[in-house]
């Protein structure tokens, strides 16, 4: 499991990974203004550490290597800490979580969200011996909807629907595929994406038709095949379009690992980062290098 926590002598330390979307689709919207998405997701190792520890002092106290974050009631992991008070009253006084930052921000690899589940596993092993996790998984999607996948830290790979509390874990007995995550310059906010989604798809839409008629049902299946061929044919993004014309360096990254060898690319969450897929560790390092040396974050993994 790329999750790790770890029982240190002031607290907890939690390694908390990143994840690539292999395919995105907008199934819906709700009511309330929520859209409904059906994904696989996979946590890949591009790691945030979060480390949360008792104090003597009451609140919560916020603190981040990266000074353009905000280390307040804004921060999702300053809201899991008043998530988990809300669930469990009384569970602690006072509290200090820090945050050091190895996924990068804007990036649609789920770095936020990643964190905020951490600070939720975190206290709930520090005052609760970990006990609360299904609990947490079902609660934490009011805090967004990639939230539960990564509390849900047993499992590297689900399939993920609705808004993303329902979640079915998807088996990985196979030889790891190479992929090179690449992030350029640039990002745009999650709220503004969906919203010119919204709009666009109203635009151009034919209004008798499903939004999940294209839907390659048998993706999770696909992708546990460990065939590259049918894995890369199946990389999708409902938000690329949208994203694209916001942010640049989205369709230059996918242009260029698609340049270097990738059988294919696409954007990942709401962007801006973007992967491509690999026949080989060789290549896909060759990708990594090439990716860095433009002015791109770049990391080749296995997935």
């Amino acid at each position: 499991m790329l999750t790790t926590i770890e029982i240190t002598d002031n607290g907890v330390s939690v390694y908390t990974p990143a994840k690539i979307n292999i395919d995105l689709y907008v199934t819906g919207k709700r009511n309330d203004g929520y859209h409904l998405l059906r994904t696989i997701m996979r946590k890949v190792p591009v790691y945030d550490r979060v480390n949360v520890y008792k104090t003597e002092e009451k609140g919560i106290f916020l603190s981040c290597n990266v000074p353009s974050i905000p280390c307040n009631e804004k921060n999702l992991a300053y809201k899991a800490a008043m998530k988990y008070l809300s669930l469990f009253p009384g569970s602690f006084d006072g509290i200090s979580i820090e945050l050091h930052k190895g996924i990068p921000h804007g990036a649609g690899m789920g770095g936020g969200s990643s964190d905020c589940a951490a600070v939720l596993l975190a206290l709930d092993m520090l005052f609760n011996n970990g006990k609360n996790t299904d609990i947490l998984i079902k609660e934490s999607a009011s805090l967004g909807a990639d939230v539960p996948v990564f509390v849900n830290h047993t499992s590297d790979c689900c399939l993920c629907e609705g808004i993303g509390d329902i979640m079915t874990d998807i088996p990985i007995h196979r030889p790891l595929v190479n992929a090179c995550i690449a992030k350029g310059n640039g990002s745009a906010s999650t709220k503004e994406i969906f919203t010119l989604f919204d709009d666009l798809y109203e635009k151009s839409h034919d209004p008798s038709k499903s939004l999940k008629l294209d839907i390659i049902e048998n993706s999770p299946d696909i992708f546990s095949s460990g065939s590259v061929l049918r894995i890369a044919d199946i990389l999708r993004n409902d938000l690329s379009e949208v994203t694209e014309s916001l942010v640049p360096s989205v369709s230059r990254g996918i242009s260029e690992l698609k340049s270097l060898g990738a059988l294919n690319a696409v954007m990942t969450g709401s962007g801006s980062a973007v992967f491509g897929i690999f026949k080989n560790e060789a290549d896909a390092s060759n990708a990594e290098k090439c990716m860095k040396e433009q002015g791109y974050f770049a990391k080749a993994v296995l997935i």
